[in-house]
């Protein structure tokens, strides 16, 4: 980091020293931002993740129910042609 010595005409100002890089008002603001943009992308994929997780279950469950049914329908037809 190189630091600058600011001198004014009157030398009232001798030896403060700032960064190279003065801090601007907006930086903060902006640093905030972005952090809070990274958490909503951070939700979103979460909520996705989340979103897909649901779809694949609630099919397993169809795919589940549908072949209960099927074993029911063929012990129902192995009972009737057992007679």
């Amino acid at each position: 980091m190189i630091i600058f010595i600011i001198h004014s005409a009157d030398g009232a100002d001798a030896g403060r020293t700032r960064p190279e890089r003065p801090d601007y008002p907006g930086t903060e603001s902006a640093a905030r931002r972005i952090a809070d943009l990274e958490r909503e992308v951070k939700q979103r994929e979460q909520n996705r993740e989340h979103s897909s997780l649901k779809e694949r279950l609630e099919e397993n469950k169809r795919i589940v129910a549908e072949r209960e049914r099927e074993n029911e329908r063929c012990q129902n037809h192995d009972r009737g042609m057992s007679r």
